[in-house]
């Protein structure tokens, strides 16, 4: 399946989505802020007492950016789902982008980010999202509600 067709398959559900920058568009057209950004923490781990390579400043830097929208006027997507239209055009101009799905009443999904082990130990102590999806993240859990 393409982005396209899982963005309008989320959309389909009554999902509010949006695109996120991805690192094949990044790699292929930086943007203005990507680029200024990479720029300023290179520069500042130069003088870090412990620098990082320069790989692995880049890396960080793409992380932290592919979790920004890479469209304008995303906030308003808060409030109402986009069009069939909307999320064509985007996913059409953008084929490699990430998916990104807002939370909360225009969803009607809310996300628990368990981002430790300790998160994850007191969840379970408070007896836990038995019957909810999760997504294994780097650092622990999302899940869904």
């Amino acid at each position: 399946m393409s982005k396209l067709e899982i963005a309008l398959s989320y959309l389909d559900k009554g999902l509010s989505v949006i695109p996120l920058y991805s690192p094949e568009m990044l790699r292929a057209r930086p943007s203005k802020n990507f680029l200024v950004e990479l720029k300023k923490e290179i520069e500042k781990n130069k003088e870090s007492s412990n620098p990082l390579s320069e790989n692995d400043i880049t890396q960080k830097v793409l992380t932290t950016h592919c979790k920004k929208p890479c469209i304008f006027g995303w906030k308003d997507f808060q409030g109402r789902l986009p069009t069939q239209e909307e999320v064509t055009y985007w996913f059409t101009q953008n084929p490699t982008a990430n998916i990104a799905i807002l939370t909360g009443e225009v969803s009607n999904l809310v996300v628990f980010d368990l981002d430790s082990e300790e998160a994850v130990a007191y969840a379970k102590e408070q007896g836990g999202f038995l019957d909810s999806v999760r997504v294994k993240t780097r650092r622990g859990y999302h899940i869904y509600m």
